[in-house]
């Protein structure tokens, strides 16, 4: 399953038909394997990518590989034989729901839906958001793209029964984008996400809110970043109560 950056600019194409201002040379497959065996068979195939242990290259492209499944212990996690711990929370949840994607006219991967993406970047914020400013980057640019489909937008918020932001878009966005998010990735590992919010304190969540941004995109004031931090939340725990 394709992930990360190259699978950013791919919804984008579709949302704007342009590229997302930060570039990256990487691209960053997701696999779900049934045990390490078929993951060293995989690497044994490739050159490596520098010092990496899950780093390799296929042609002259860098490919981070991201594994999960069977092999996590506990869920969520996983241990490389190095001792290299990797948080990979709701993955097997986000490649359930990927959708199709043709590489060319023989070969079809899977894709992160945007939700999915959403799930796995919000992750990637909490582990990292020390010096992390990328993956919420990714995220503000996520919300624009839900705040410009104004139609689909206004009628999707108008069909909620709570319709507490109406007539502010960034939240409405914000809120939907979070409701998505926790249908793609079900209650319990929703809950486990938003136990992860809730230990935050407010400098980590105001510090959230500061770092949605993507430039160039229009950057909302601060204030208006830190309700559609709280709408996004608000989406997510609303999602709980979610019936198929």
């Amino acid at each position: 399953m394709l992930v990360g950056a190259r699978c950013r600019d791919i919804h984008q194409q579709k949302y704007r038909d342009q590229t997302a201002g930060r570039r990256t040379k990487d691209v960053d497959f997701a696999l779900a394997l049934e045990s390490w065996d078929d993951f060293n068979l995989l690497k044994q195939q490739f050159s490596p990518t520098g010092n990496a242990w899950q780093g390799i290259t296929i042609g002259n492209i860098p490919v981070d590989l991201v594994p999960f499944g069977n092999i996590e212990n506990p869920p969520g996690e996983v241990l490389s034989r190095k001792g290299h711990l990797l948080n990979v929370a709701g993955f097997k949840e986000v490649f359930e729901q990927a959708e199709l994607y043709p590489l060319n006219d023989a070969i079809d991967i899977k894709l992160s839906t945007v939700p999915g993406l959403t799930a796995l970047k919000l992750h990637a914020w909490l582990d990292r958001k020390e010096n992390n400013i990328k993956d919420a980057s990714d995220l503000a640019l996520i919300l624009s793209w839900y705040e410009e489909d104004v139609e689909t937008l206004w009628n999707r918020y108008f069909a909620l029964e709570n319709q507490g932001y109406i007539g502010e878009p960034e939240a409405m966005a914000a809120e939907l984008l979070g409701l998505d998010t926790g249908r793609i990735l079900g209650h319990k590992e929703t809950q486990a996400l938003l136990d992860r919010f809730n230990e935050q304190s407010p400098p980590e969540l105001n510090q959230f809110a500061e770092s949605l941004e993507a430039p160039p995109e229009h950057s909302h004031p601060l204030e208006r970043r830190r309700i559609q931090v709280e709408a996004l939340l608000g989406g997510l725990r609303d999602s709980l109560g979610y019936d198929e």
